[in-house]
């Protein structure tokens, strides 16, 4: 965790910070393979922890966090988002938009495939991602990189399995979903040196092999 992110905080305050990120979140880089895919109790176990850290967090000092910053406007175009998809791919549509971490983008889209998802990543560290997911419920989705996303309400968590137990990838929870921008500006590079991932992540992305879009249905 980068202390600058609090310059003005004491040290009693940052150490308390430090203390209940790394408890709450264990921050795994998101770039690293997970070695197997969760087992159903260890989702079970981490999907729990997800609510508990998310009143957790709501309840302290780190709150800011987690605050709701979208505008109405944001919330309904989403909500357009959810209704559509819902008609037609019900079990995608809770899990569309674009989730924000801390340092992090998780974007998720539709695919004309029947309960499957496109996920964009994009963070810190130079680090840019596609995968595809398979919904299993209304509070879990399977990637195709051997993670799990797991979902409660308006917050997600990324399980992948590091050095043999389930840790979240990440600081802090995936929040309050936005509307999906168009892929290209999904991933914005920070640096132009990291232009290249973008890229190759968009290209996976249009190669549509897994009916990725960011229509609404019916557009298509």
């Amino acid at each position: 965790m980068q202390i600058n992110q609090y310059p003005s905080a004491s040290l009693k305050t940052l150490s308390k910070t430090l203390t209940v990120s790394l408890l709450i979140f264990v921050a795994t880089s998101t770039a690293k393979a997970s070695e197997r895919y969760p087992t159903e109790s260890e989702i079970q176990q981490m999907n729990s922890e997800l609510s508990r850290s998310v009143q957790r967090i709501l309840s302290g000092e780190l709150r800011h966090h987690l605050e709701d910053y979208r505008t109405e406007e944001e919330k309904k175009s989403r909500q357009v988002l959810v209704e559509a998809w819902s008609k037609v791919n019900p079990s995608i549509a809770p899990f569309l938009g674009m989730w924000s971490g801390y340092g992090q983008t998780l974007s998720i889209y539709p695919s004309t495939t029947p309960g499957r998802v496109c996920v964009l990543e994009g963070g810190e560290g130079s680090f840019y991602g596609f995968t595809t997911g398979t919904v299993l419920s209304e509070s879990e989705i399977r990637t195709r990189d051997r993670r799990v996303i797991v979902r409660s309400e308006n917050y997600l968590g990324i399980v992948g399995i590091y050095n043999g137990k389930p840790h979240f990838g990440g600081e802090f929870p995936f929040r309050n979903p936005r509307p999906l921008p168009v892929p290209s500006q999904a991933m914005l590079p920070t640096v132009e040196d990291e232009t290249s991932g973008v890229e190759s992540a968009i290209g996976q992305f249009n190669k549509n092999e897994a009916g990725c879009t960011a229509a609404l249905p019916g557009a298509f």
